[in-house]
């Protein structure tokens, strides 16, 4: 994916995330196997003055169910 893609990608969930009424500081979760799509949900979260927090997907049920 290009450069101006991804940051267009970051930009809309810098704005999706207050719209859904996120506020800066809250933390919020990322649930995700390794791909290009995590940096952009995790950027996109820390543009919008949020915490991500990354959840590592080969984690037992129990263990994530735990975290959250």
């Amino acid at each position: 994916m290009a450069f101006s893609s991804r940051t267009s990608t970051v930009r809309r969930l810098s704005t999706f995330c207050p719209a859904h009424g996120l506020a800066r500081g809250d933390a919020v979760a990322i649930l995700s196997a390794n791909r290009t799509e995590f940096l952009a949900a995790y950027f996109g979260i820390m543009r919008a003055g949020m915490v991500a927090v990354p959840v590592n997907h080969n984690f037992p049920r129990d263990t994530i169910q735990f975290m959250l």
